[in-house]
């Protein structure tokens, strides 16, 4: 009777860490798609902004595009130590994922989360370092352009 009590205590303990990592898990991917969005949407309003400027107004479209520039390196920046949470959650539920005998079932299925989404890039690099790394070239183009033919 005292083993079945540890036994479900330890199986408890093992959900609840599980549980634990998976909702912050979950709080940080929604703040990288948070932070992901407004970088896109300001950095899109910037960019109107920028080719809607008169050909005359040379300081402004420079300071329009370092504008850019930074907000694309902050945005770098900031979703970097957000990936790096994500990374610790995912090392977290993927050792309770391999080791846990909650998980016991569904190692023998091959169906754990771990092994389903373990595969190929991640959508936070993607957010983290590809998508900003492709504005910051569209702006330092926007930039050579601007101070070569003006």
């Amino acid at each position: 009777m005292e083993e079945e009590l540890q036994k479900s205590n330890g199986s408890d303990n093992e959900i609840n860490a599980y549980r634990i990592l998976l909702e912050r898990h979950l709080n940080d991917d929604r703040l990288m798609a948070e932070r992901s969005s407004i970088f896109l949407a300001s950095s899109s309003i910037l960019f109107i902004g920028f080719v809607m400027l008169p050909a005359s107004a040379c300081i402004l479209r420079i300071i329009v595009s370092c504008l850019g520039i930074l907000l694309s390196f902050l945005a770098i920046i900031s979703n970097r130590r957000t990936s790096k949470g994500l990374d610790f959650w995912d090392k977290g539920e993927k050792k309770i994922e391999k080791e846990g005998k909650s998980f016991a079932y569904m190692r023998e299925k091959g169906i754990t989360p771990y092994f389903v989404y373990s595969k190929g890039l991640r959508n936070r690099y993607i957010y983290s370092y590809i998508i900003p790394a492709i504005f910051i070239a569209l702006w330092i183009s926007s930039l050579l352009w601007v101070v070569w033919f003006n």
